[in-house]
């Protein structure tokens, strides 16, 4: 007798894959994924027209996942090991980047930060070189200039 046994669900329905749950769990992926969330809440409530068309598409997926259930079955073993090497790599990347943990107004500040004091304010400090030396040049060649194209340190009143 073949099992029978439905895979894992979620509370929407989706398969329970823990990659799916982690990735989920990342914060601004849930914030991202909430706010997507009320956007459709308040778009499936816009209208009773955009309400039918939203149910019925629902409805289509619903179904189709429930026609898939057989092949989803037999490959369920391969799903498995995927689901795994996926975790593993989620959990490489938050190891390897402890930000991703943060909240999303944290994590901008942190970027905010990092992007100054990284780019912002060594690019600056170059900038400020730049127009110093190119200050000390026009300087120098004013001084050139005035002397009749010699050196200022040959000039007797300059000195």
């Amino acid at each position: 007798m073949a099992d029978t046994k439905k895979p894992e669900t979620n509370e929407n329905g989706a398969s329970g894959l823990e990659s799916f749950s982690k990735v989920a769990q990342i914060p601004i992926v849930e914030c991202t994924i909430n706010k997507a969330s009320e956007m459709y809440s308040k778009l499936k409530g816009a209208s009773e027209t955009v309400n039918s068309v939203l149910t019925t598409a629902e409805n289509t997926v619903r179904n189709a996942a429930q026609s898939a259930q057989p092949v989803t079955s037999k490959l369920e073993g391969p799903i498995k090991k995927v689901d795994s090497v996926l975790c593993s790599g989620i959990d490489f990347v938050e190891e390897k980047i402890p930000a991703i943990k943060l909240p999303p107004g944290e994590l901008a500040q942190k970027t905010k930060e990092a992007l100054n004091t990284n780019v912002v304010e060594p690019a600056m400090k170059g900038m400020s070189a730049i127009g110093e030396y190119g200050k000390q040049t026009v300087a120098s060649l004013a001084g050139y200039s005035n002397n009749n194209g010699k050196s200022p340190s040959s000039n007797p009143e300059s000195k």
